[in-house]
């Protein structure tokens, strides 16, 4: 009978904490949301700026390009020097259709 209080003490003083953990949690939590909105309420605006024009065409190279290609290709391989005569861009995207449309209209809406 002695064992049976004390596991009954021990599982209302579990319960007990557990209660008030969750209920300083409750607030801890209403509290910073009212905080955050506060802060929300007033945005600082960002600078805006303006987007580069570009002018090359879609496959064209321009020589900085193919020399950072270039020093780049150098860099990892370290064997032996050669010399970069073409560049030819290949399509290897595997990813669905649907993943690609994503990234593409990520990166071209702001």
């Amino acid at each position: 009978m002695e064992q049976l209080t004390l596991g009954i003490q021990v599982v209302l003083i579990g319960m007990g904490v557990v209660v008030i953990a969750l209920t300083l949690l409750a607030v801890l939590t209403a509290s910073m949301s009212k905080i955050l909105a506060d802060k929300q309420a007033n945005p600082v605006s960002a600078p805006t700026i303006e987007e580069p024009v570009q002018t090359e065409q879609e496959g064209e190279l321009t020589p900085e390009i193919l020399a950072v290609i270039t020093a780049a290709a150098s860099t990892i391989n370290t064997r032996s020097t050669y010399k970069i005569t073409t560049i030819k861009r290949i399509n290897h995207d595997l990813s669905p259709n649907w993943s690609r449309l994503g990234r593409y209209e990520q990166t071209t809406n702001a």
